[in-house]
């Protein structure tokens, strides 16, 4: 028996939900870009490639900072790019309000470790690494982005590649949906069924 899991995203997906900015009437879409901008194919040489348990730790040093609102944990280098269903989502104008040594932010550009980007998040959780590739130096990661409780706000259900070079994370190729509350998500063991949704504080 075999399975095999997609993740796809359309063109007028709902995005992030009411409150959320550009992304609150439709997730991010342009496939056009990825196909220019695709994940480098490589063969990492024998004496640069990291093992196993630490691509999975780097990879989690990810998520770890996107649920402490900390950019200093990531494992990246500066300058990591991330896509979002084929939106670049870093390289942009870094806010005149942080300083040079900001985390998130080289030669005035955002990048992955950008801690603006993680206010939404509250919590990664229901996380698997179903492919570690010690050869390509990438891992793939799935779980879902929770929210505050009694935020309006979708949550993200996503899969992402990690290309790491050298010990640390230089892409992030993100593929995600954002599932209504009733939707059942992840819907994989150990989780099988509905993540549980927080309820409002009272």
């Amino acid at each position: 028996m075999a399975e095999a899991e997609w993740y796809l995203a359309r063109k007028g997906d709902p995005g992030i939900g009411v409150g959320a900015g550009a992304q609150s009437n439709a997730a991010f879409w342009d496939p056009e870009y990825l196909a220019a901008h695709p994940p480098a194919e490589r063969v990492v040489p024998k004496g640069e490639r990291v093992s196993r348990d630490d691509l999975v730790a780097i990879t989690n040093s990810y998520f770890d900072s996107l649920s402490a609102h900390d950019g200093h944990i990531m494992i990246a280098h500066p300058g990591c790019v991330r896509l979002e269903n084929g939106v670049l989502t870093t390289q942009r104008e870094a806010p005149a309000n942080l300083g040079a040594n900001a985390a998130g932010v080289f030669n005035g550009k955002t990048d992955c470790m950008n801690e603006g980007a993680m206010t939404n998040i509250y919590a990664v959780v229901a996380r698997r690494f179903p492919i570690v590739d010690e050869e390509a130096g990438v891992v793939l990661g799935l779980g879902v982005f929770l929210r505050k409780p009694g935020v309006a706000m979708r949550r993200n259900q996503f899969s992402e590649w990690f290309v790491i070079e050298q010990g640390k994370l230089r892409a992030i190729y993100s593929s995600m949906f954002y599932p209504d509350q009733d939707a059942l998500a992840p819907n994989w063991p150990p989780y099988d069924g509905n993540w549980p949704v927080l309820p409002a504080p009272k």
